[in-house]
């Protein structure tokens, strides 16, 4: 098998010009990769996409849907929620440094209807109360009462607090 060369020759151009080599050289190379590289572009072409699963799940029940690349789906899931939670442990914190000054009577107070309003609703309920200041106060932090189930202790550690 012989390949034929054919010879270009471009006016005002010599054929021992180096430029002229080089520009050969590049016209070549750019045809030899040009080939793969339509080969491989015909490929990804010809090649199906696949849809993936996706998934979704909720108490143990699970349905699977297909979705296709650029497309959406809607699933729908009935999920159940207790109208109460059987028990709630609840932190109340507030903020007792000098500049909140009037805001922390009305802090108390909406701690006090925040643990009057969970006792209403969640039977088996617990509260802690502590307060905090800023870095480098004699107490950054304090428990003013740990987990209780006794309102009456919870309210004086609300009260407690200035």
């Amino acid at each position: 098998m012989s390949i034929a060369r054919r010879s270009i020759h471009v006016p005002g151009v010599s054929k021992a010009d180096p430029s002229r080599r080089r520009r050969r050289f590049v016209a070549r190379r750019a045809s030899v990769l040009a080939l793969p590289m339509l080969l491989m572009a015909q490929m990804l072409l010809q090649l199906t996409p696949v849809a993936p699963a996706t998934t979704v799940s909720a108490s143990g029940h699970t349905a699977a849907v297909t979705v296709a690349p650029g497309a959406s789906a809607s699933v729908a899931i009935n999920v159940a929620v207790p109208a109460t939670p059987p028990a709630a442990d609840v932190l109340i914190a507030i903020d007792t440094t000098g500049s909140m000054g009037l805001s922390i009577t009305q802090a108390k107070a909406d701690a006090t209807s925040i643990v009057t309003g969970v006792q209403g609703s969640v039977a088996d309920s617990r509260f802690a109360v502590v307060d905090f200041k800023d870095s480098g106060d004699a107490s950054e932090y304090l428990v003013r009462q740990s987990m209780t189930a006794v309102a009456a202790d919870v309210a004086s550690a609300i009260n407690a607090m200035s």
